[in-house]
């Protein structure tokens, strides 16, 4: 069974969007997800974020086009009253990330991807590594997490 990986909405926007200089290092993960290397995951918060700061680039079309194909190489860790009270009770400074962190461990991720590893520094889950797109290295060669 392949690694499941959480990507953090960062990681997928920098390909959706074409973000550079970072799609260089996030494109290549997500397209190993898509080609079922690894399980990827995005969290359920993110979905609804990513097509908003889409619809200033496509239309509301090509935007459900982009999301339907996601959600055929994604599954969706899902976010729940337990996520959300275990996310307001870490006391993180970003709400946000803290709900992320907390779908994926509940989801069974392995390891986070994400641009922004300092805002994932209070986790201490030691089922979870996080680390950047570039970092990320495929099962039994794995970076040790950069929190």
């Amino acid at each position: 069974m392949p690694e499941r990986i959480l990507l953090d909405l960062n990681v997928m926007l920098d390909v959706l969007l074409e973000r550079a200089p970072h799609v260089i290092d996030s494109a290549p993960l997500v397209h190993r997800v898509a080609k079922g290397e690894f399980e990827g995951m995005l969290s359920g918060a993110s979905i609804d974020t990513m097509a908003y700061l889409m619809s200033d680039v496509h239309s509301t079309a090509r935007i459900n086009g982009i999301i339907r194909f996601v959600r055929l190489k994604f599954d969706i860790a899902p976010i729940t009253q337990s996520i959300i009270d275990q996310a307001l009770a870490a006391g993180w400074d970003d709400l946000e990330d803290a709900i992320v962190y907390y779908s994926g461990i509940a989801a069974g991720c392995t390891t986070l991807v994400t641009r922004n590893v300092k805002d994932f520094r209070k986790g201490k889950d030691a089922n979870i590594r996080v680390c950047t797109p570039r970092d990320f290295k495929s099962p039994g060669s794995a970076a040790p997490s950069s929190r």
